[in-house]
């Protein structure tokens, strides 16, 4: 969240009543602290705001920063840029290049936390660039990091944005929308690399298996591979069957599956599975207490993070979704609920 261009994040404290069996689950605020401050810890924008809960500490990464904050206190004990944190992680960004579009987990299988970015010429001379992944070497986020970086576009053309992350049991999954040298969309990329390479001593993603340049039609619009923090190994990816840029309803989300991540050899993709769900389009900015409407709502890509809990995924996305705007709505692959409804048990999105 963020107010008056400081990121603000409240950790939140579950407490189950023990009464009846449907007693109500209690959720009231833990820490309350003050995150990366923009004018002060970067001057990016958007922020991308993104992060992670271990069992001692909440991390922050940001577009320019990398912020390491006790979970008992709220107290920073670490704030470097995010350059800064590639470069002690073992990757050097070339001078000039800026890094973005972060996304970070804690694994509690392994209890090590995950990182990503993609960097990028910010002059625009270079039209290709790198992933960029980073593993810690213990549970504690303020010890060493190490990291692998290779190109995004394994033909070395294109440009990957909007990169997401996703891991379980098996592998670690990054997937990028590509864009050529005019600007031009072509299509979704996916990377599946062996958990086992990157927990090693020096982690490597030389066994990665590139799925190269992707349909849309076939795949669908910003993958999403999901992430599972419960030691299972399904590598699901999910997506969006379109952004909704035209304004017209879309009815259609895209699931596939990669098979043996694990190795050894190559890992392998599966074609998607078409999901019919409740028509959305592109979200329209919500009008806010105040009147105003400068909240931007994006497009009805799944932004977020997919994850995968007792074999079932859940995601959100933005959606309008009839005569009023119906904001996020959830995406579950085993139950659907249009705008104000309840939740049914069949397939679809829920909101």
């Amino acid at each position: 969240m963020r107010i008056a261009g400081t990121t603000l994040f409240s950790l939140p404290l579950l407490c189950l009543l023990a009464a009846p069996a449907n007693a109500a689950l209690l959720v009231s605020i833990g820490q309350n602290f003050t995150g990366s401050t923009y004018g002060q810890d970067s001057s990016l924008l958007p922020p991308d705001a993104n992060g992670a809960v271990g069992p001692n500490h909440f991390v922050e990464l940001v577009n320019g920063r990398f912020a390491v904050f006790q979970k008992s206190s709220g107290a920073r004990v670490k704030s470097i840029s995010d350059l800064t944190f590639w470069s002690q992680a073992g990757v050097t960004v070339p001078t000039g290049w800026l890094a973005t579009d972060p996304r970070i987990f804690y694994d509690p299988t392994v209890q090590r936390w995950f990182a990503s970015q993609v960097d990028f010429d910010h002059s625009s001379t270079v039209a290709t660039n790198r992933f960029l992944l980073a593993v810690s070497a213990t549970n504690d986020p303020t010890g060493r990091w190490k990291a692998v970086a290779f190109g995004s576009d394994p033909s070395g053309r294109d440009f990957a944005d909007f990169p997401t992350l996703g891991l379980d049991a098996n592998g670690i999954y990054l997937s990028g929308d590509l864009f050529d040298a005019t600007g031009n969309p072509v299509g979704p990329t996916l990377v599946s690399i062996p958990k086992s390479d990157l927990l090693a001593s020096t982690p490597t993603a030389t066994n990665r298996t590139s799925f190269g340049i992707l349909n849309y039609g076939d795949f669908g619009d910003i993958l999403q591979p999901a992430v599972a923090m419960d030691g299972s190994a399904g590598g699901d990816v999910l997506a969006i069957g379109d952004l909704g840029l035209d304004f017209q309803p879309h009815s259609t989300l895209f699931a596939s599956t990669i098979v043996n991540a694990r190795g050894p050899g190559a890992a392998t993709l599966g074609p998607a599975t078409t999901i019919s769900v409740d028509p959305y389009s592109v979200p329209i900015n919500p009008p806010q207490p105040d009147g105003s409407d400068n909240l931007d709502d994006g497009d009805a890509r799944i932004s977020a993070p997919v994850f995968r809990v007792n074999g079932v995924l859940f995601a959100v996305h933005g959606r309008h979704g009839g005569q009023q705007p119906c904001g996020p709505s959830m995406v579950s692959n085993q139950r659907h609920e249009p705008c104000g409804s309840r939740i049914g048990n069949h397939r679809g999105h829920e909101s």
